[in-house]
C-alpha cells in the first residue's frame, strides 16, 4: 500500500470516530429571556428594559408556564464565585450574579438558594457560554429549587454595567422561557456544506471510475486516468467485509483512549496529522479543479523537484497554497474566523476520501453502515446511560480535557442567538461514510449504463435520501427528541441511504444482483448492456 493510501486509511479511522452530530457545543439547553430594568419602585416611565437570553442548568426550575414568578431583584454578593456562604443580607426573592469557576456548580447554586436567592445568573469566565450539568450522584441535585441560568461573560459585563448606574436594589431582572424553535441558519449552511461534499465526491469518484473503464477499452486493461487528473487503480482502496469489522473495533478503541487521555500534548499530535492529510488533499483538490481551466498542455506538464525527482507542475503550484492554508489556520484556529478555514481544509480532505475508498458491492456496504449505526447510537446515547455522565464521544469532539477544538468536525458558528457563543458541529464520519455508499451509488449507474439525471438511477434517489438523514438529525436536534445532547447522525443516514438503495433494488429486482456481485463483475457489461464475459 503506498503511503499516500495508508495516510488516508489512518485518516479515516481518526475523522471517523465522531460521527454525532453536536449542536452549540458552548451553551445548549432550554432558552431563558432576561428583561433587565430599573425597579417599578424607582422608574419614572422613561427607562427601557435590556434584554439578554442565557440558558437553563439541567437541575433546579425550569421556569413552567404555571410557575408565578415576580421580577427578581439583581444582587452581586462576596465571594462573587459562590463557593462558600455568601456575606451580607440578601433581599429575598433575589437574581444572584455568580462568576463560574472554583467549584461546582451544584455548591454555587446550594449557597445561593440557602442565602434567599430564587435565581443565580452564572456567567463564564472566559468568552462564550458555559452548560450547567451535575454529578447524578450529588443528591443535592433534588433539593435546588432555585432557576439556575447560564449567562455569557459578555452579557454579565452589561448587566453589572446597569447594575453600577442604577445603585444597589434599583436593578430587575424576569425571566422567561423561550419556548419557540428557532431554525438557525447556521445549520442550513452545515448541511449544504455536508450534502454539497458528498454530491462532489461522489462525481469526482464517478468521472475517475468512467475515465478508468474507457482507458482499460482503449489500451487494453491500461490506465489513462492519472493523466486526466484522475486517480491511478493502485491509489483507490477496496473496502472488504473483514476491514469493516475492524474498521469499528479500532474506532472504539482509539475513542475510548482519547477520551481517557486526551491531553494538550494528543492534541497536537492529531493536528501535525490532520494538517498534513489536509494539505495533501487540498493540493490534489486545488490541482484537480485547475486541471478543469488550463491547457491541456499545461495540465499534463510535470516538472523536476530536488530529492522527490518528476512532479505534476499543477500540484507544485497547488502544494504552496495549500501548505499555506494550513499554517494560517493553526496560528489562528481559535479565531472567530477559524472556522472557514477549518471547514475548508476538512471538506478537501473529505473529498479525497470519497474519492479514493470504494465499496464494491452493497454487502460490504451493508455490514459497515450497520457496524456504524450501532458503533453511533452506543456512544452516543446508550454508554451515557450505563455509565453515567455526558457522552464519551460528545465530550471527545469538543475535545476533552485539551480545551481545543478537535480538527476533525465541520462547525459553523450559532448565527441566532450569537451571544450565547456556541457551534454548530457535524463529525468527518457523518459525511464520510453515508458518502463512501452515495459514491457506490454513481460508479453503479455507470456500470450499469442508467441515465445520469433520472430519477430512475440509484446516485439521485440516495443523494435525495442522505439529505432526508440530515434532515432529520437537525429536527431532532431542534426537538429535542432525545434531550438535548448530541445526536447520533447515522441513525438517521444509514437508514435513509442504505434503505433508499434497498428500495430501489427491490423495485428494479436487482437485490440479489448487488448483494452478491461486485464493480468488477459489473465491468464486464458493455456500452450495450452484453456480458463481456461469455
Amino acid at each position: 500500500m503506498r503511503p499516500a493510501n495508508f495516510l488516508l486509511l489512518a485518516s479515516l479511522c481518526v475523522n471517523a470516530l465522531l460521527f454525532a452530530s453536536a449542536s452549540d457545543e458552548s451553551c445548549a439547553g432550554p432558552l431563558v429571556q432576561l428583561s433587565v430594568g430599573l425597579s417599578s419602585t424607582t422608574q419614572d416611565g422613561s427607562g427601557s428594559e435590556s434584554v439578554f437570553y442565557g440558558v437553563l442548568a439541567s437541575f433546579g426550575s425550569f421556569l413552567n408556564e404555571t410557575e408565578e414568578r415576580a421580577p427578581s431583584q439583581v444582587a452581586l454578593f462576596k465571594p462573587v464565585d459562590a463557593c462558600s456562604p455568601l456575606e451580607g443580607t440578601i433581599p429575598d426573592g433575589s437574581a444572584v450574579l455568580v462568576e463560574r469557576g472554583g467549584c461546582t456548580f451544584l455548591d454555587k447554586a446550594s449557597h445561593v438558594q440557602a442565602a434567599g436567592g430564587v435565581a443565580m445568573l452564572m456567567y463564564n469566565n472566559v468568552s462564550g457560554c458555559a452548560n450547567m450539568g451535575y454529578d447524578v450522584n450529588d443528591t443535592r441535585a433534588q433539593t435546588v429549587t432555585l432557576a439556575a441560568v447560564s449567562i455569557s461573560r459578555h452579557e454579565a459585563q452589561q448587566i453589572l454595567q446597569l447594575l453600577e448606574e442604577a445603585g444597589p436594589g434599583q436593578l430587575e431582572v424576569e425571566l422567561d422561557r423561550v419556548n419557540e424553535r428557532t431554525l438557525d441558519p447556521g445549520f442550513v449552511l452545515l448541511w449544504l456544506m455536508a450534502v454539497g461534499t458528498v454530491v462532489a465526491g461522489s462525481l469526482w469518484a464517478g468521472h475517475d471510475h468512467s475515465q478508468r473503464k474507457k482507458g482499460g477499452r482503449s489500451r487494453g486493461g491500461g490506465d489513462s486516468v492519472s493523466q486526466a487528473g484522475g486517480i491511478n487503480p493502485e491509489e483507490s482502496v477496496d473496502i472488504t467485509i473483514n476491514f469493516a469489522i475492524a474498521f469499528v473495533c479500532i474506532a472504539s478503541l482509539v475513542l475510548v483512549l482519547m477520551f481517557f487521555f486526551l491531553s494538550k500534548a494528543v492534541f497536537y499530535i492529531l493536528l501535525v496529522f490532520f494538517c498534513i492529510a489536509a494539505a495533501q488533499a487540498t493540493t490534489v483538490v486545488l490541482a484537480f479543479f485547475l486541471r478543469l481551466v488550463v491547457s491541456p498542455s499545461l495540465a499534463n506538464q510535470t516538472s523536476h523537484v530536488p530529492l522527490i525527482g518528476y512532479c505534476p507542475t499543477l500540484d507544485m503550484i497547488s502544494a504552496p497554497i495549500s501548505i499555506a492554508i494550513c499554517v494560517v489556520w493553526v496560528i489562528w484556529r481559535n479565531s472567530d474566523w477559524s472556522w472557514l478555514l477549518q471547514d475548508f481544509l476538512g471538506v478537501s480532505l473529505m473529498l479525497l476520501v470519497l474519492r479514493t475508498l470504494k465499496l464494491n458491492s452493497v454487502k460490504v456496504a451493508s455490514v459497515l453502515l450497520s457496524l456504524l449505526f450501532v458503533y453511533d447510537v452506543f456512544w452516543v446515547f446508550l454508554e451515557p446511560l450505563i455509565f453515567g455522565g455526558e457522552s464519551v464521544m460528545v465530550v471527545v469532539a469538543k475535545g476533552g480535557s485539551s480545551q481545543e477544538f478537535l480538527p476533525m468536525l465541520l462547525r459553523v458558528p450559532r448565527l441566532v442567538y450569537r451571544e450565547l457563543g456556541g457551534y454548530s458541529m457535524l463529525g468527518y464520519g457523518d459525511v464520510i461514510l453515508p458518502g463512501i455508499l452515495v459514491a457506490y451509488t454513481r460508479r453503479l449507474d455507470i456500470d450499469l449504463h442508467l441515465p445520469s439525471c433520472s430519477f430512475g438511477n440509484y446516485f439521485i434517489p440516495t443523494c435525495l435520501g442522505y439529505c432526508a438523514g440530515l434532515m432529520l438529525t437537525y429536527c431532532a436536534l431542534l426537538f429535542s427528541w432525545f434531550g438535548d445532547q448530541g445526536q447520533p447522525a447515522l441513525l438517521y443516514l444509514v437508514p435513509c441511504t442504505l434503505g433508499t438503495v434497498f428500495l430501489i433494488a427491490y423495485l428494479r429486482k436487482e437485490v440479489q444482483v448487488l448483494w452478491h456481485s461486485s464493480n468488477k463483475q459489473y465491468n464486464l457489461i458493455d456500452d450495450d448492456g452484453h456480458d463481456r464475459s461469455e
